[in-house]
């Protein structure tokens, strides 16, 4: 029985290093959203607040990045941070970017809306 306590324990903590983890604030009217290893996407209403995903990266790994995003109305941005310095700010309504990590850590995808109407999918893959 512990044996497959710890199998289950390991199982769980491996999947939150490889595939970081991911958290929202504020509030989402009329929802939908989908948040896997290697996508995050909603649609709404009204989206005001801040979704985030934590990618961990090693020093020189690339980050290679897919987005959409359809705003109706409000403010739509999608930001990749990592400790506090913005390496991209994705304008565009669509786009692919990639970016290469100067030092291991955590990279953070950061989606705010301000009384936004739309929908966002953003799609990466770590090489």
């Amino acid at each position: 029985m512990r044996k497959n306590y710890c199998k289950y324990l390991l199982i769980v903590a491996m999947m939150f290093l490889l595939g970081g983890c991911s958290y929202s604030k504020g509030i989402k009217i009329m929802s939908t959203e989908s948040n896997t290893f290697s996508k995050k996407s909603a649609s709404f209403k009204k989206f005001d607040g801040e979704d985030k995903k934590i990618i961990i990266l090693k020093k020189g790994e690339n980050l290679e990045l897919n987005y959409k995003k359809t705003v109706e109305s409000g403010e739509l941005d999608i930001k990749v941070m990592h400790k506090d310095e913005i390496l991209l700010d994705l304008k565009e309504n669509s786009g692919k970017e990639t970016i290469t990590a100067k030092d291991s850590g955590e990279y953070i995808v950061s989606i705010k809306g301000k009384a936004a109407k739309g929908s966002y999918e953003v799609k990466w893959d770590k090489k």
